[in-house]
């Protein structure tokens, strides 16, 4: 897994899952799915820093992001953009699970990741 920008022929990927736009007009393309991140957060987190009640309370959660710059980060809610200021941001979609499961952090997961957790409770 990378955030590099892989080329394909160059670096002699016959098959390549991504994720996100097409980033490569000469690729053939095969669209798999679609999803919409889930904002979460463990009961733990919650009964510390208080259940939000509006967008804009998620700012006063620690809150951590996929991605590998220490810029603020733009939630999307629905129709509603949030700006967080991540504690930490990592290019690993399991960390960012595990330290939500461990009340140290809100986050966003892909929905296949969360599932099972917030069925759990």
């Amino acid at each position: 897994m990378t955030e590099r920008r892989v080329d394909l022929i160059e670096d002699g990927i016959d098959v390549a899952l991504r994720i996100g736009d097409r980033k490569d007009d000469h690729a053939i393309t095969v669209k798999l799915g679609e999803y919409r991140h889930l904002l979460v957060s463990s009961p733990i987190l919650l009964e510390e820093y208080g259940e939000p009640s509006h967008p804009q309370d998620l700012i006063k959660l620690p809150c951590a992001s996929w991605g590998v710059s220490t810029q603020s980060k733009i939630w999307l809610l629905g129709h509603k953009t949030i700006q967080i200021n991540p504690l930490l941001q990592v290019n690993d979609y399991l960390h960012l699970l595990e330290l939500a499961l461990a009340g140290r952090c809100a986050t966003e997961l892909p929905p296949f990741l969360a599932q099972s957790p917030i069925l759990d409770g």
